[in-house]
């Protein structure tokens, strides 16, 4: 299954909905109000993300996300998730 296939897939569809159902529609990086992307901070869990794997970017922030390196792109997500959620515990 691509990618794609996947974003069009019942699971994701269902994790997309409790995100939106939970967080409502406000950017986690600026805190813009509106039209939501579901940005996934990590591939390694795809198919089981946790929600803390989804962050909610307006389009300007999902873009700048995007355009800087993937690693570092994951680092400012995770530390925006300790952040605002605390550190994980272990599992």
């Amino acid at each position: 299954m691509t990618y794609r296939e996947y974003l069009q897939s019942e699971h994701w569809q269902a994790k997309r909905t409790h995100i939106l159902l939970t967080r409502g529609s406000r950017c986690q990086q600026c805190g813009a109000l509106g039209p939501v992307h579901l940005h996934h901070v990590s591939y390694d869990r795809l198919g089981c993300e946790r929600d803390e794997d989804i962050l909610l970017l307006c389009t300007d922030c999902h873009r700048q996300m995007h355009s800087i390196g993937v690693a570092e792109a994951a680092d400012a997500a995770y530390e925006f998730l300790v952040y605002i959620h605390g550190q994980p515990e272990e599992h």
